[in-house]
């Protein structure tokens, strides 16, 4: 078995049927497909059995509700695959993507990242490359990719060597609400000898505005920026890893600047100037703000860094106010 897919299901009875429907056949005796049903109530659970009913290579295991990164450990034990790849229920492999997934399956490189679509509601698919042209890239470049943009930190899209999450013993932290998948990811990579990031839209990720991440919930948020900031951090402290400290900061800055835009777009009224005197006061956020030197950001940036750092509660709730009406002007 070439490559295991593993899907974690819960309550995608709308969606599973696509999903499992954009895993080719053409490569049914290299590809099984392992459906973990995450203890679903709406029929998903159903539909699993009915789907392995019909195909061969679908496993399918029911599990009491325990949240997607036990549903995703659980997938990695049942896999017989080489490599194992994720899939959510609500997303869509790009069925031309295949015949170069399978290629790269059978180069023995150890970690093969591909870019993928942005799926909003309305149908539209936005393109999410990689910078530069497609390449195998060298640690250093791979790094400051992983580490200074968001573009490696989801698990789908990606192809892993089971051998080596079973040797280093890597799982998704389980109670991790956010973030889950971005540790798997970082954790997996310290271990890496040959890695490609390849252009290739491998995935139609779906932008659920009620998911995981729609849903906004200020404090769940910060609690999540304080885990990843601690994890990164001592990531960075590595010997191998410490060039990118400044990289890393700087990003989690940036992504500190999205939590804001969030609240500024899921909140209403003075819910969102308290949200925001709330968060630029917290002491992750302080922590972050003051590791990151003012000569190191620039542009509209500048403006929001200086916002927070200096506490500027009011200007910043209206900077981000406006700048949340100017963006669904030009939508």
């Amino acid at each position: 078995m070439l490559i295991s897919v593993i899907i974690p299901v819960y309550q995608a009875k709308n969606s599973l049927k696509e999903c499992v429907q954009s895993i080719t056949e053409e490569y049914s005796d290299e590809i099984e497909i392992i459906l973990v049903d995450d203890g679903s109530t709406d029929g998903s659970a159903e539909i699993c059995d009915a789907l392995a009913k019909r195909r061969n290579q679908i496993c399918v295991y029911h599990q009491e509700n325990q949240g997607v990164s036990a549903a995703r450990n659980r997938g990695i034990k049942l896999a017989k695959g080489k490599y194992v790849m994720f899939l959510d229920a609500d997303d869509r492999f790009v069925m031309e993507s295949w015949k170069t997934i399978m290629n790269y399956a059978r180069q023995n490189i150890d970690f093969v990242a591909f870019s993928y679509y942005s799926w909003f509601p309305n149908g539209k698919l936005v393109e999410e490359p990689f910078p530069d042209a497609p390449s195998i890239r060298d640690y250093d470049t791979f790094m400051k990719i992983l580490l200074g943009t968001p573009l490696l930190h989801t698990c789908w899209a990606k192809l892993f060597r089971k051998s080596l999450i079973e040797e280093k013993q890597i799982f998704f932290p389980v109670g991790v609400p956010i973030g889950e998948d971005y540790v798997f990811v970082m954790e997996y990579c310290k271990y890496i000898k040959t890695q490609a990031l390849i252009n290739c839209y491998a995935i139609q990720y779906y932008q659920n505005p009620i998911g995981a991440m729609g849903s906004f919930q200020l404090q769940k948020q910060v609690k999540c920026l304080e885990y990843i900031w601690n994890y990164c951090r001592l990531y960075t402290l590595d010997e191998k890893r410490k060039k990118y400290y400044e990289v890393m900061c700087q990003y989690q800055l940036f992504k500190m600047f999205s939590i804001i835009r969030m609240l500024v777009q899921n909140t209403k009224g003075w819910k969102k100037y308290y949200g925001i005197k709330e968060i630029i006061q917290a002491p992750i956020v302080r922590k972050i703000i003051q590791s990151v030197p003012a000569k190191q950001i620039h542009g509209y940036r500048k403006i929001e860094y200086l916002c927070i750092r200096c506490k500027l509660a009011f200007f910043t709730y209206c900077y981000f106010n406006l700048k949340a009406k100017l963006m669904r002007i030009h939508q």
